[in-house]
């Protein structure tokens, strides 16, 4: 059996569309009953989602030695895991729900 080729991708769907920005740029969206893969005619140089993961991982290593600021805070991942349990107990009740300040 061939061996699967790893992929790298950013994919983002709702329920009104979706997204992709690798490999490349694609919208998805629905018209008159139809899904459309819309790509957009625009001159960019390709974002390379492995270099920036690389220096994601890199950042961290210097921010842990203290040798640069840390971008991602303790208060953003918390705020992120809110975010992510809400999401969470949104679909398990089937209707929005708000978080208390």
């Amino acid at each position: 059996m061939p061996k699967k080729e790893e992929e790298i991708a950013v994919r983002i769907y709702g329920d009104k569309g979706g997204a992709e920005i690798e490999p490349e740029v694609i919208l998805v969206m629905e018209k008159h009953d139809t899904i459309l893969n819309v790509a957009p005619q625009v001159q960019f140089p390709a974002f390379n989602v492995a270099q920036a993961f690389n220096s994601e991982i890199d950042h961290f290593v210097e921010s842990c030695f203290g040798r640069l600021a840390n971008l991602s805070p303790v208060e953003d991942g918390l705020e992120m895991m809110k975010i992510l349990c809400g999401i969470y107990e949104s679909a398990e009740q089937g209707k929005e729900v708000y978080f208390n300040e």
